[in-house]
């Protein structure tokens, strides 16, 4: 990941009209409210980017935001046609246990030329436009339906993974070995139990992986580096390629990162909301998600797709995030800081601590990240570094403990997993852990291969 200024992470790109986000399920609109238990935590503003930054996006001419509606609004239409200045909409929909759904966020375009002339000059609204973002957020602001709004933020994922040979026998990477996962007998059969969602950018077709159901949000590339994380996670353990850290768990990809590794927060929020979804609707199946995607917002606050995270592990999914490739404190990393959700860190082969891993308190584990060999385009090999190469090792891991113990709670995994990793790793920045993933310890179940 890397530093964004506003009128990058404000660049447009959803498609599509008015009629919502592409993807599952975001037909009819019914009435919106937020969980009371994610209420408490306050939501970018504005202000929260500092004026020079609101300008430069305000140039662009459309600004995308997330506008959070009140829990008693009814009709979320109602509020975007009220504003014809608001352009390209969709809606964020929460699921309920009884299958219910609610919208509670509509994401828009601010197409401030429109703004201007419906608003702004002696015989209008308003009689000073100096600043068209501002005075806009002014008047949604005020609007009786709005209870917070923020930038609809891209969050990125690093570069391409580098190819480094055409496989012939099976290879074990450094990593899985590393991780005490090599060899440890726990059964496909077991692991067939526990979902494991990858949100990416898709995962190319290769030999060695079996994808069991693809979903697709916005407009995503099916590129490389959406193939290297779910190698790393469930690569297939054959006679070629590579092996992964939970090789026969139900892989889905949620594909969401365009060709260059980018997507905006609404898209992958309605993407997290989507497994909240289908966890609520077959509450025993044990469920991973692996997100390595994010953006530094340079805020501590919890943003809407931050609110998702939570709501989806207090639904029971266990969702493991990168903390990001900019060396900086991951506190402000949009969705590494979610506190609920498990947080990886970097390390290399001498069990180093990642020069370019962002460290800090709220990661919660290390995992290899440096080197690390996975599957690649065409049926090759490849190399990569970065922490969205670390979290397919913890999200493996993940699926691996719910295996055997498929009732456990997203808290009891992460416990299990941070009490069982190893010590001693070196180099660390101050107040970051220096515990690294360690699941050789996971006694087998006795089921047939």
């Amino acid at each position: 990941m890397r530093v964004l200024t506003l009128s990058a992470l404000l660049a447009l790109s959803l498609t599509g009209c008015a009629d919502g986000l592409v993807g599952a399920d975001s037909a009819a609109h019914g009435p919106v409210r937020l969980d009371a238990a994610l209420a408490d935590r306050p939501l970018l503003t504005h202000a929260s980017f500092g004026d020079a930054e609101a300008t430069a996006a305000a140039s662009a001419g459309r600004v995308r935001f997330i506008f959070v509606l009140k829990p008693e609004v009814v009709d979320a239409n109602g509020f975007l046609r009220r504003y014809g200045f608001l352009r390209r909409y969709g809606f964020l929909r929460r699921y309920e246990s009884d299958g219910s759904s609610r919208v509670y966020a509509a994401a828009a375009d601010i197409d401030l030329k429109r703004f201007a002339d419906e608003y702004c000059g002696d015989d209008l609204v308003r009689d000073d436009c100096d600043d068209l973002l501002a005075e806009a957020l002014d008047v949604l602001d005020d609007d009786p339906d709005v209870d917070a709004y923020e930038p609809d933020a891209r969050l990125t994922s690093p570069p391409n993974p580098r190819i480094d040979a055409t496989p012939g026998v099976q290879t074990v990477p450094w990593g899985i070995s590393a991780t005490g996962a090599a060899g440890l007998g726990i059964a496909p059969s077991a692991l067939a139990g526990v979902d494991l969602y990858v949100v990416d950018t898709g995962i190319a077709a290769s030999p060695d992986l079996t994808v069991a159901e693809t979903i697709t949000f916005g407009t995503p590339a099916n590129d490389p580096h959406g193939l290297h994380v779910a190698g790393t996670a469930a690569a297939d353990d054959d006679s070629d390629g590579v092996v992964g850290m939970a090789p026969g768990v139900r892989l889905v990809s949620v594909a969401v990162l365009d060709a260059r590794g980018r997507a905006n927060t609404s898209v992958i929020t309605q993407a997290v909301e989507e497994v909240r979804r289908r966890k609520l609707a077959a509450p025993s199946r044990p469920v991973v998600l692996n997100l390595s995607a994010g953006a530094n917002i340079n805020e501590t606050a919890y943003t809407v797709l931050d609110r998702a995270v939570d709501a989806a592990v207090e639904a029971g999914v266990v969702v493991v995030v990168s903390a990001g490739n900019d060396a900086i404190d991951a506190i402000t990393v949009t969705p590494a800081h979610v506190e609920s959700a498990i947080t990886v860190g970097a390390h290399d082969d001498r069990n180093r601590f990642a020069t370019f891993s962002n460290f800090g308190p709220v990661v919660d584990l290390l995992a290899p990240g440096v080197k690390v060999l996975s599957l690649g385009e065409g049926g090759t090999l490849a190399r990569s570094n970065g922490t969205s190469m670390a979290a397919p090792h913890v999200a493996g891991a993940a699926a691996l403990y719910l295996a055997l113990h498929p009732t456990h709670t997203p808290a009891q995994v992460e416990a299990y997993l941070v009490g069982a990793a190893q010590t001693g790793t070196t180099r660390l920045p101050g107040n970051t852990t220096d515990r690294r993933l360690w699941v050789g310890g996971l006694a087998p179940m006795t089921l047939a291969r």
